[in-house]
């Protein structure tokens, strides 16, 4: 079973399973994903990821928290109705 090692200091890491099942290896806690299984990997966050085959598809989105702050703070300045739906007061 092939083994790979991350660590994204400053990258939030969204994995989908498209095919197969995977296994990520967490703070020392094992998530066995499967089709159709979403993963949220936090900031600062080591982990292993473990492919049982060759048949396995898995997209892999990064994306670097400071882009992500840059989009948030976009979309909450400008002058629209998804501005607004972030605004509204509760």
């Amino acid at each position: 079973m092939p083994n790979v090692n991350f660590y994204h200091k400053d990258a939030i890491e969204i994995h989908y399973v498209l095919k197969g099942n995977v296994c990520h290896v967490v703070n020392s806690t094992k998530y066995v994903l499967e089709e159709g299984d979403m993963c949220f990997i936090a900031p600062n966050t080591s982990y292993s990821l473990f492919i049982a085959d060759d048949n396995v598809v898995m997209l892999s989105i990064i994306v670097y928290t400071d882009t992500l702050k840059n989009i948030l703070n976009n979309i909450v300045s400008s002058d629209d109705i998804l501005s607004d739906f972030f605004q509204t007061d509760t």
